[in-house]
């Protein structure tokens, strides 16, 4: 429990290593926190009124402070020493979002207008009026040409950056629009709303282009069946599987026995069994044709965060004590215990061969025989990979920066972009999250796709073909396919 706040929480955000907490209150402060410990790192005074919304730059080093005394603060975050204050609006601001190079800030007011500010210098750049209404929420496009704003009325502008042109308003939501996420080059537009909905427009011309619908709950964990089934779990304790195409066309089934929020997912790699993990501490598997609950692996001691499933039948599930548990699915025996980490495991990957490969939160990556137990390689990753795959024959190991040669333990940087495609023999995944989280990213084509904070991924990220999925941070589910034929990347 963080605590020490006078007066209500208004907002709270992390940094972008997920290390530090930001909060405001109305009794005028921001504060930031340990986000594993809990402690109270600074407080950040100067507001003459309720802060209302906090904002960290994408380095972490600035963290910007939205008040109802119609400034905007810049603040160091290593020391709490206030940089800027910057004075324009004639309301209360509620939201600021800083541009991708942290060198420009946006702004919103009750005043109906978007500023645009120097980080540096805490000049007032541009100002855009937003005419009948209030805006709510603001968005960069990954490229820092294009801002998207959130009105009150649950239409979405767009404007330029370079020319102060505003674009096409977008229309036609009918509920809360809660979150806005551009594709790379800044022509796509995804929004999400209250409905349990998610559509996608053509930020060009604001023409809509596709709707995702009929979900029933928050969804915290996906998966995908080698045939496009695609498993959700929830919040609200169920696991549903879809029926999928390019869009989402039903639910077919509802498992239900969980007493917990749903934290994992996984097909089974024929795609008949499904597994689920959930705070409830189970582990449970089901019939994907018959909708029949199997059986409960039991001793799963801890909460599970991360699944992997084997070729022959041997399933890997994590705790946040640092252990890894392989389970004979067939049996739901336990058959073995890896105790070799201290800190939490975040991914799990199974090679061809049955290897299993294990990412952990001190930023190693560890390579197990998951017949012995035995340990048989480390190789320093950075602490916040989110992806692992092998190749088809168990020779390289990749994350979304490295590429390991398994046979001769050496490493390469996947920004060597010729260099990889001249040695690679097999086929890895083709679309990654980057480790931020802030970017899709094709195998051939680099970034293709930056993700607001809302839909950065909480846990796994699966993909089928041109098909992606993952859970978000804000609880929705992206479903996300990609047409690299009739796609501009810039």
């Amino acid at each position: 429990m963080f605590e020490g706040h006078d007066g209500d929480v208004i907002a709270v955000v992390f940094s972008p290593d997920g290390l530090q907490l930001a909060s405001t209150s109305n009794d005028k402060t921001t504060r930031l926190w340990d986000a594993r410990t809990g402690a109270s790192m600074q407080k950040l005074e100067g507001h003459r009124g309720t802060v209302d919304f906090v904002a960290f730059s994408p380095d972490g080093q600035q963290l910007a402070s939205a008040s109802s005394d119609n400034t905007v603060r810049l603040w160091d975050v290593g020391t709490g020493a206030p940089l800027q204050t910057l004075e324009g609006h004639d309301g209360d601001v509620n939201a600021v979002a800083f541009s991708p190079d942290g060198l420009q800030l946006a702004s919103t007011s009750s005043d109906k207008t978007v500023r645009l500010w120097d980080t540096r210098t805490g000049a007032s750049v541009q100002t855009f009026k937003c005419y009948d209404d209030q805006v709510r929420t603001l968005t960069w496009s990954p490229n820092g040409l294009r801002l998207a704003s959130v009105s009150t009325d649950n239409t979405i502008w767009l404007w330029d950056i370079g020319t102060g042109e505003r674009l096409p308003i977008l229309e036609g939501h009918h509920d809360w629009v809660s979150a806005v996420t551009f594709s790379r080059d800044g022509l796509l537009l995804a929004s999400a709303l209250t409905d349990e909905t998610i559509r996608h427009w053509d930020a060009r011309t604001g023409v809509p282009l596709m709707v995702l619908e009929g979900y029933g709950g928050i969804a915290t964990a996906v998966a995908l069946s080698p045939d496009g089934i695609l498993a959700s779990g929830s919040f609200d304790q169920t696991v549903r599987l879809w029926d999928t195409g390019i869009n989402v066309d039903a639910w077919r089934l509802t498992p239900e026995g969980h007493t917990g929020m749903v934290t994992v997912v996984i097909f089974s790699p024929d795609g008949l069994w499904l597994v689920s993990a959930s705070t409830d501490k189970t582990i449970r598997l089901w019939d994907v044709g018959t909708c029949a609950p199997l059986k409960e692996l039991t001793g799963s001691g801890d909460l599970v965060t991360t699944m992997a499933w084997s070729q022959d039948g041997i399933l890997a599930s994590n705790s946040q004590g640092g252990t890894i548990r392989l389970w004979d699915v067939s049996t739901g025996a336990l058959l073995h215990l890896l105790k070799y980490n201290t800190r939490r495991i975040t991914v799990l990957a199974f090679s061809p061969d049955g290897k299993l490969a294990s990412v952990s939160e001190d930023g190693f990556l560890r390579l197990w025989d998951a017949n012995s137990a035995e340990l048989l390689q480390i190789f320093k990753v950075g602490f916040m990979t989110r992806n692992v795959s092998f190749s088809d024959d168990g020779l390289y190991i990749e994350t979304e920066h490295m590429r390991f040669d398994l046979n001769g333990k050496t490493f390469q940087p996947l920004d060597d972009a010729a260099a990889v495609a001249a040695t690679r023999r097999e086929t890895l995944d083709t679309y990654k999250i980057l480790q931020d989280g802030e970017w899709v990213i094709g195998r051939e084509h680099g970034c293709l796709l930056w993700l607001h904070h809302d839909y950065r991924p909480s846990s796994n990220v699966v993909c089928n073909g041109d098909v992606v999925c993952w859970g978000c941070k804000s609880g929705s589910v992206q479903f996300v396919h990609f047409d690299l034929k009739h796609l501009s990347l810039v």
